[in-house]
């Protein structure tokens, strides 16, 4: 008696293992293929797996909100990025509380192409099985997860980083769809320009997606108040410029909280220098970042573990320096 999996085999109902074709055809599928366009410059192209990663409190989750408003067809934060086409995106936030959310962008009405979704806690499956779900009954065409942690825990190990990029390249295929994951940067010399390999995980994480860009901290003396954002890997483009970054700074202005363009520069100018100043330490700094983001100076005392006159005392000291 056939099981229904020999059943199905018998009867040819599975899907082949390998799709061929000879190589003459090719000729005639390359007439139907287009271009990915470009969602954020040569940052994110649409249809692809790209990271986005930088070091806790660079601003990632800002940047991603932002980016997710512009590509949707919302507020253009950074025009000198170019969008070629508008997609629907679903943003899976795994970060930000309401309440943040409502102190960073309360009154600003988004786009109604951008969605956000948040994780059930009575789904007992995993993040990427809700995923694969939700895109059964919404096809949305961009996806951000936010972030890497809740797909998988244990991307340091190359088994579990192939594991889980097999199944994003899947839904990619599958969906017809992009996907841009946060992930992190683990603390790394400040004097050394950031590369493929200063991203959090396994390296089979950076060799099996399609893009990768990070945001990181100017150590530039006097411009610390800066981010910077720097390509590392792109497969639609030409071979990133090494040192090449797009400076912004952190603006609380109208139309919400978000990064603004600055200028554009070379990496090796804002790294940490041998003579970095001293009056400005580490803590402080993750005041300055925090406090940019909208956290209030109770908030950042809890997470950096000082007083809360410390904290007041350290944003003075900012303004003072005009930081």
């Amino acid at each position: 008696m056939y099981n229904d999996e020999e059943f199905r085999e018998e009867m040819g109902l599975n899907p082949p293992p390998l799709i061929i074709d000879s190589m003459p055809n090719l000729e005639r599928i390359y007439c139907n293929l287009v271009a990915n366009k470009k969602l954020f410059g040569n940052l994110i192209y649409d249809k692809e797996v790209t990271f986005l990663f930088g070091s806790s409190n660079a601003g990632k989750s800002l940047l991603a909100y932002a980016i997710a408003e512009k590509i949707s067809g919302g507020h253009d934060f950074l025009p000198q990025l170019a969008t070629e086409k508008f997609v629907s995106v679903l943003y899976i936030d795994c970060e930000l509380s309401m309440m943040h959310l409502k102190k960073r962008y309360g009154g600003y009405k988004f786009n109604k192409n951008f969605h956000r979704a948040e994780l059930n806690y009575e789904y007992k499956g995993s993040v990427v099985d809700a995923i694969s779900k939700t895109m059964e009954k919404e096809k949305y065409e961009f996806l951000i997860i936010d972030n890497l942690t809740y797909l998988q825990n244990d991307c340091e190990t190359g088994s579990a980083a192939i594991d889980l990029m097999h199944r994003l390249i899947e839904i990619k295929k599958k969906y017809d769809c992009g996907l841009l994951v946060i992930n992190h940067m683990p603390k790394r010399n400040p004097k050394e320009p950031i590369s493929q390999d200063s991203m959090s995980g396994s390296k089979n994480l950076s060799n099996l997606c399609d893009a990768m860009f990070a945001i990181g901290q100017s150590y530039k003396r006097d411009w610390e108040f800066l981010r910077y954002i720097k390509q590392v890997k792109c497969r639609s483009d030409a071979k990133p410029e090494d040192d090449k970054i797009v400076l912004v700074q952190v603006m609380d202005t109208e139309p919400f909280l978000r990064h603004t363009f600055y200028g554009v520069g070379f990496e090796k100018d804002y790294l940490q220098a041998d003579g970095r100043r001293s009056d400005i330490q580490d803590y402080e700094i993750k005041v300055f970042e925090l406090s940019a983001n909208g956290f209030s100076t109770r908030e950042i005392a809890e997470k950096i573990g000082v007083s809360h006159t410390t904290v007041n005392r350290t944003l003075k000291k900012g303004e003072q320096l005009k930081l």
